[in-house]
């Protein structure tokens, strides 16, 4: 019974250990609007602890700032470098940017961070290895 009792603590505990948006640290972007990523495309975003935002939108890198209270994360100032890719990667890159751009609310979901802006879609993320 105690080996039983000791098991399920274990597992309630591990269950309870969800992701949360964490400053100095990457997320890599799994999929815009439910949509996974062109093949081949890496897309990242980093926070730091200046409250600034950097990281790659497929084609071009962004950079900017941002504010974090309690569960709203919100971009402002966001600029790119102006590299031009084919075109499908430039509308990943837009609609990623688009999201970013509106205010938006972070939660966790199946384990990976969702970002819901103001257009209703969101853009998941997972948090890079180290």
């Amino acid at each position: 019974m105690k080996k039983h009792s000791l098991l399920l603590l274990a597992l309630a505990l591990t269950g309870c250990s969800s992701p949360v948006l964490e400053r100095q640290h990457g997320y890599q972007v799994e999929s815009i609007t439910g949509q996974p990523l062109i093949s081949g495309t890496h897309l990242s975003l980093t926070l730091d602890s200046d409250n600034r935002v950097y990281g790659n939108a497929g084609c071009n890198h962004f950079f900017g700032n941002y504010t974090l209270e309690e569960k709203a994360l919100r971009f402002n100032q966001l600029a790119s470098t102006r590299r031009l890719c084919d075109e499908s990667v430039m509308q990943q890159e837009r609609a990623f940017l688009d999201r970013l751009a509106r205010n938006a609310r972070w939660s966790v979901k199946d384990g990976k961070i969702k970002l819901s802006s103001s257009l209703g879609e969101p853009v998941m993320l997972v948090r890079e290895k180290r």
